[in-house]
C-alpha cells in the first residue's frame, strides 16, 4: 500500500503537470537542395554530404542535380512550390559555382508561398550580389559569397551547425570561422601550393578569404 506522503507527492507532480501550458505543435520543416552540372565525383560528393545532414533534420526534403537545365527547372519549381504549400518553413541550398540565374526560377512559384522560405543559401562564387533579387522574391533570409571562394568548406560547417539548431548568425559565423581557420592552417598552405604548381598561378589567401566570407541578407 502507498503511504499518504507518496501518495501526496504524486499528487503534486499531477496537479503540476497538468497545469504546464502546452507549447503546441513544432512547424514542420522542408529543405530543397539544387546542385547544378558539375563532374560526377564532385554531384555524388554533394548529395552524400546534404542529404545524409537534412535525414532526420526536415520533416521532408528533395535533392535535384541538373544535368540540362531544363526539367531541372521544373523539378525545383515543383518541389518548392509543395514545400511552400504543405510545410510551414523551407529552406532552400543552391549548390552552384556560379550561374547567377537560379533566382529566376524561384520567380515561377506562386508569390504567396513565397515568404515561408526562411533561408537560401548559395554556394555560387559572387553570389551575395544575387541577394536583393532573392530577397524582393519575398525569402526571409539569404547567404551567399562575395565572390570565387571555397564555399565547400564553409558549406560543410554550416550545414552541420544550422541542422542541428544553431542560429543563421550563430552558424554563419561559426562556418566563417572554422573556414578561414583552414585557409590560414598548415592544410590550407599546402593545398594553396599544389594548385600554384598545378595552375601556375600563386594563390592570394587573404583575398580568398575575402571573396569566401559568407554574409548574411535580410
Amino acid at each position: 500500500m502507498m503511504r499518504p506522503v507518496c501518495l501526496a507527492i504524486v499528487a503534486l507532480t499531477a496537479c503540476h503537470a497538468a497545469s504546464t501550458p502546452d507549447a503546441g505543435p513544432k512547424p514542420t520543416t522542408a529543405a530543397v537542395a539544387l546542385r547544378d552540372e558539375v563532374p560526377g565525383y564532385q554531384q555524388l560528393g554533394s548529395e552524400w554530404f546534404t542529404v545524409g545532414e537534412l535525414d532526420g533534420a526536415y520533416t521532408r526534403h528533395w535533392y535535384i542535380t541538373e544535368k540540362d537545365g531544363k526539367r531541372e527547372r521544373s523539378a525545383f519549381v515543383d518541389a518548392v512550390t509543395e514545400a511552400t504549400r504543405d510545410y510551414d518553413q523551407v529552406d532552400l541550398f543552391i549548390l552552384e559555382l556560379g550561374g547567377n540565374r537560379y533566382v529566376t526560377w524561384l520567380a515561377d512559384v506562386p508569390a504567396a508561398q513565397r515568404p515561408k522560405i526562411r533561408l537560401v543559401y548559395n554556394t555560387g562564387g559572387g553570389g551575395a550580389r544575387e541577394a536583393p533579387a532573392w530577397l524582393a522574391l519575398g525569402v526571409q533570409a539569404y547567404v551567399g559569397h562575395p565572390g570565387n571562394n571555397m564555399a565547400p568548406i564553409f558549406y560543410f560547417e554550416f550545414l552541420r551547425r544550422w541542422t542541428a539548431g544553431e542560429t543563421l548568425d550563430d552558424a554563419v559565423d561559426h562556418a566563417n570561422a572554422y573556414t578561414k581557420k583552414k585557409l590560414y592552417s598548415t592544410t590550407g598552405s599546402v593545398t594553396a601550393w599544389a594548385v600554384e604548381k598545378a595552375t601556375g598561378r600563386k594563390v592570394d589567401v587573404p583575398a580568398l578569404w575575402a571573396n569566401t566570407e559568407a554574409k548574411v541578407f535580410r
